[in-house]
């Protein structure tokens, strides 16, 4: 994550490393609000150019977790998964070079 705001969360992230010998084609990003447990909501579909996107329209104060997972022709890899995030009333920004997280490998 490099952003978090009161109602938005931008995630960032590196390709995997070994696609299984496939052209990666794309990434899917989902949300999951903590307190649901229910099952993952579907965010986004990305081109596999893109490795960063903002998660818009989150509720308040809420916490929510995120992953994305890499696809290729034959399937999707292991989703790699990011720690709860609490959104706030106030915008929060977030420095760290840990907030990065790396694709599982497909």
């Amino acid at each position: 994550m490099t952003d978090v705001t009161s109602r938005s969360v931008t995630l960032q992230w590196s390709p995997p490393s070994n696609t299984g010998g496939v052209e990666l084609t794309g990434y899917i990003v989902e949300k999951q609000r903590s307190s649901a447990r229910g099952p993952w909501e579907r965010a986004a579909t990305l081109d596999s150019t893109v490795t960063l996107f903002v998660v818009e329209n989150l509720k308040e104060r809420s916490e929510y977790k995120f992953r994305v997972s890499a696809e290729n022709e034959v399937g999707s890899g292991e989703p790699a998964e990011t720690p709860r995030v609490g959104l706030r009333t106030h915008a929060r920004r977030l420095t760290s070079a840990r907030d990065t997280f790396a694709c599982m490998d497909v």
